[in-house]
């Protein structure tokens, strides 16, 4: 099996959803090819230590793809099935123990993300359905304390439900009114929402990430 070795480096999205699929091309820096290109696909650091193995199917990404850091060590494991995700990603740091697990199913997200520290105590647990996290959202702190999630607060100014987080910082915020277990996006600005003609009742859902790269969701009812 003839194999082709190049120096420079490629690096890969690792942590992107969505569907990988590759054409035809000719043989790139940085890659090894183990038989038909189109098969099977490795990509190498400018030292030539492995930094990942995908395999394909008819030009798309289809098995269990691995990615490595410098020193060998498993970076992030998941399966593909027609250029999607689905099953478990496994992610490590680079001195082996576990980061996190996220479920895939179809190319998005969808059940239980856990991530852990070194020592294997959580940092988050997050639910997600369909590529969207539901509530609530799990954070722990440094000392493994529980981290107080946010809350909708409502105001009224001008005929206008006006509706904004408290209680932490966002990197972003939207909103979204709950009708029929459909959701309709209301406009904001600056993370405050604006919903005209609400009346008592109307649910309310937040979207929102932290600075620690959570994704959470809260609901409230005005």
């Amino acid at each position: 099996m003839k194999k082709i070795f190049f120096t420079s480096i490629i690096l890969l999205s690792i942590l992107a959803c969505g569907e990988t699929t590759k054409k035809a091309v000719p043989p790139r820096d940085g890659v090894v090819y183990e038989g038909d290109s189109l098969n099977f696909i490795k990509y190498t650091y400018k030292e030539g230590y492995l930094a990942s193995e995908e395999p394909f199917i008819g030009g798309k990404i289809d098995g269990v793809a691995k990615h490595y850091y410098s020193n060998g060590n498993l970076r992030t494991k998941i399966e593909y099935k027609e250029a999607r995700r689905n099953g478990i990603m496994e992610s490590y740091y680079e001195t082996g123990e576990k980061h996190g697990d996220i479920p895939y199913t179809n190319g998005k997200v969808h059940g239980t993300r856990h991530n852990y520290k070194k020592d294997g105590s959580l940092t988050m647990v997050c639910t997600y359905e369909n590529g969207k996290p539901v509530p609530p959202l799990e954070e722990y702190d440094a000392g493994g304390v529980k981290i107080k999630q946010p809350t909708i607060k409502f105001s009224t100014s001008a005929g206008a439900l006006k509706m904004e987080l408290s209680d932490r910082t966002f990197t972003s915020v939207t909103f979204f009114k709950i009708e029929k277990e459909k959701l309709t996006e209301i406009p904001s600005s600056k993370s405050v929402g604006t919903l005209y003609g609400a009346k008592k009742g109307d649910r309310i859902r937040a979207y929102y990430k932290t600075p620690r790269g959570a994704e959470g969701a809260v609901d409230a009812k005005y």
